[in-house]
C-alpha cells in the first residue's frame, strides 16, 4: 500500500493540469498545488522546522489548508488541525497540550493569536488572506486589503512563499511514525490528541478509494465537510486527491451557497452533514431547478441521515447515499452504508473489508455478543490510532489488545450492519458537531451562581440533538438564561452553547453521588415522544 503522503504528487505528475479546487470561483491545478506545497516545506524548513514537530493550522477550508498540510508532511513533521470557531480558552488548551511550536492562521484571526501567543508554547505565527491564492482575474477585482498585523517572528505567508524553490526533497515520516494530532472529545471535559500515523491515514484513504472503486476522475465533488475535522479531511479531501476529482470547496457550510454551487458546477458527488440535505430539500431553489440528472451520488456523515431525506433525494435524483460513520480514533472511518444497499433504517452500515467489528459484553468487553444483542461496540483495523497524545491510561482503557473500545452500545444484524442504541461516552451530535457534555458542564460550573448542572443532548428536528443543561443554583443565588448564556459564549464555540437551560431542585444520582445523565436523557426522550403524539392526533 502507499503512502497517502505520497498522492497528491502522484496525480500532479498524472493530471498536472486538471483543477483540483474551484474556490470562491478561481480555480487551482494540482500542478500549482503540488508546486506551493513544496514551497511551504522549504518556509517550514527555513524557519527550522524538525521531523517530528507540531505545526497547528487554523483555517476553515481553504487551499492554503491543503498545500500547508502537504508541506509540513513533507518535511516530516506532524499537523495539528484547530477548529477556527474555538473560543481563546480551547485554543490555548489545545495548542499547549499539542505541543505546537508553529502556527498558521488567518486574517480574521491573527490579531486574536498574536495575544493569545505568550500563553502556548507557539513560537512562530505565519497569517495569511483567504483571498490570497485566488486567479489574479478575480483578485484584482477586489478591494486592496488591509495590512496584515506584523511582529515578531509573526510572517505574512504569501512574503514568506515569493522567493522559494518550486522544488522540495521530501523526508516523510515512516510507516509508523505520527503524521497527524487531531483532537477528540473526552468524558473528562477536556479533548484529548489522537495520534494518527502514516499507516492510520493511508489505510482510511485506501478504505474510501476502494467504496468509490466505480467512481472516475470526471467526479466534481463539493467540499462542505471542514478539512480540520478527520471526516472532510480523510472522507472528502483525501479521495479527491487520490482520485483524481475536482472538489468545489465551500468555506462555511451555507444551505443557500450549497444549492447555487451544486448547479453552476453540475456537482456530481453531493457530499453534505444531514442538516443540509434537511434544508436543502426545503429551498425553492432545489425544489424548482428541472435539471438534477449530473448528479451521481449524495455522500454523508457525522449524524445518521434520516430514512424519509434519503427516500426524497432518490425519488428526485434516482440517487443512493452512501453515509460514512467514523471516530477520530479510527482515522475517520469505520462502517459505510453500502450504496447499492440493502439500506436499513437506524443502522450506520457495515465495516469496510480490512476492519473487524465485535460486540462484547459491557462488563468485561471480552464476551461476543450473540447476534442482535446489546453490548460495546469495538473495532480493529490498520486505520486505528496508534494512542491518545500523553493520555498512556486513557490509551490503555481504550486500545486493548489491538481493539479499540469505542463506548458507544449497539448490536448486529445477522448481515454484519451495526446499529448504535446508546453512547456511553455521552456524547451529543448537534448539527454534525460532536459535543461533550462534560465540558459544558465545567464551564458552567464556573458560575458563581450555579452548584450543580448535568448537560445532555435532547432530540431536534433540524439538528438531531439540541443541547440542553439542567442547573441546580446554589442557596440563595438566582441567574437568568441570558445571563447564562453570554457567559457561555466567552469560553465555548457556538454551538456547543445550550440552546435549553432548565432550573431544577436536585438531579438524579447513585448513591454514591453520580449524576445519572442517562436518567434525564430518558426523560426528554419520552417528553419528545409524548409531544409527537399529540402532535399527530392534532393532525
Amino acid at each position: 500500500m502507499r503512502r497517502y503522503l505520497e498522492i497528491l504528487h502522484r496525480t500532479a505528475l498524472r493530471l498536472p493540469e486538471k483543477t483540483v479546487f474551484i474556490y470562491l470561483g478561481s480555480e487551482m491545478s494540482y500542478r500549482e498545488l503540488d508546486k506551493y506545497s513544496n514551497q511551504f516545506a522549504n518556509v517550514l524548513r527555513k524557519l527550522g522546522i524538525k521531523k517530528g514537530e507540531r505545526v497547528a493550522l487554523l483555517l476553515p477550508n481553504c487551499p492554503q489548508m491543503i498545500f500547508a498540510y502537504h508541506g509540513i508532511w513533507r518535511v516530516g513533521a506532524v499537523a495539528v488541525p484547530c477548529n477556527p470557531t474555538y473560543t481563546d480558552s480551547e485554543l490555548k488548551y489545545q495548542l499547549n497540550d499539542s505541543g505546537a511550536t508553529l502556527l498558521l492562521t488567518y486574517d480574521a484571526l491573527a490579531s486574536r493569536m498574536i495575544a493569545l501567543r505568550p500563553h502556548t508554547n507557539v513560537k512562530i505565527i505565519i497569517t495569511t488572506r483567504l483571498t490570497d491564492y485566488l486567479q489574479p482575474s478575480i483578485k484584482e477585482k477586489l478591494p486592496v486589503p488591509e495590512p496584515l498585523p506584523t511582529g515578531e517572528n509573526h510572517f505574512e505567508l504569501i512574503e514568506l512563499m515569493k522567493d522559494q524553490p518550486d522544488e522540495y526533497e521530501p523526508q516523510y515520516a515512516g510507516w509508523d511514525e505520527p503524521s497527524m494530532l487531531i483532537y477528540t472529545g473526552g468524558t473528562t471535559g477536556l479533548p484529548k490528541g489522537a495520534v494518527l500515523t502514516v499507516g492510520n491515514n493511508s489505510s482510511a484513504t485506501q478504505i474510501t478509494r476502494a467504496w468509490y472503486g466505480n467512481m472516475d476522475e470526471n467526479e466534481v465533488i463539493l467540499g462542505v465537510f471542514p478539512f480540520f475535522h478527520i471526516g472532510g479531511f480523510n472522507g472528502a479531501l483525501n479521495s479527491t486527491i487520490s482520485k483524481g476529482w475536482t472538489m468545489v470547496m465551500m468555506p462555511k457550510p451555507d444551505v443557500k451557497e450549497m444549492v447555487e454551487l451544486i448547479f453552476k458546477y453540475k456537482i456530481t458527488l453531493v457530499g453534505a452533514p444531514p442538516t443540509l440535505f434537511i434544508h436543502m430539500l426545503q429551498l425553492p431553489e432545489w425544489q424548482q431547478a428541472e435539471d438534477k440528472s449530473f448528479i451521481r451520488y449524495f455522500l454523508s456523515g457525522a449524524a445518521p441521515v434520516p430514512a424519509a431525506v434519503i427516500k426524497r433525494l432518490y425519488e428526485e435524483t434516482g440517487c443512493g447515499m452512501i453515509e460514512q460513520a467514523g471516530m477520530t480514533e479510527t482515522s475517520g472511518i469505520n462502517n459505510i452504508i453500502p450504496v447499492t444497499g440493502p439500506y436499513k433504517p437506524g443502522s450506520c452500515g457495515v465495516p469496510p473489508s480490512n476492519m473487524e467489528t465485535k460486540i462484547v459484553d459491557i462488563e468485561t468487553g471480552e464476551k461476543e455478543m450473540p447476534i442482535g444483542e446489546e453490548g460495546e461496540i469495538i473495532h480493529r483495523g490498520p486505520n486505528i490510532m496508534k494512542e491518545y497524545h500523553n493520555r498512556p491510561e486513557e490509551t490503555a482503557n481504550a486500545l486493548r489488545n489491538g481493539w479499540l473500545y469505542t463506548g458507544d452500545i449497539g448490536h448486529m444484524d445477522e448481515d454484519g450492519y451495526v446499529y448504535i442504541v446508546d453512547r456511553k461516552k455521552d456524547m451529543i451530535l448537534s448539527g454534525g458537531n460532536n459535543i461533550y457534555p462534560r465540558e459544558i458542564d465545567e464551564v458552567l460550573l464556573t458560575h458563581p451562581a450555579v452548584n450543580q448542572v448535568c448537560t445532555i443532548g435532547v432530540p431536534d428536528e433540524r439538528l438531531g440533538e439540541r443541547v440542553k443543561a439542567f442547573i441546580v443554583l446554589k442557596s440563595g443565588k438566582s441567574v437568568t438564561f441570558e445571563e447564562l448564556d453570554t457567559f457561555c459564549k466567552q469560553y465555548l464555540a457556538r454551538y456547543k452553547v445550550p440552546k435549553e437551560y432548565e432550573f431544577t431542585d436536585s438531579l438524579p444520582t447513585t448513591a454514591a453521588g453520580k449524576t445519572l445523565r442517562y436518567v434525564l436523557r430518558q426523560r426528554e426522550l419520552e417528553k419528545h415522544k409524548t409531544k409527537a403524539k399529540e402532535t399527530e392526533n392534532i393532525k
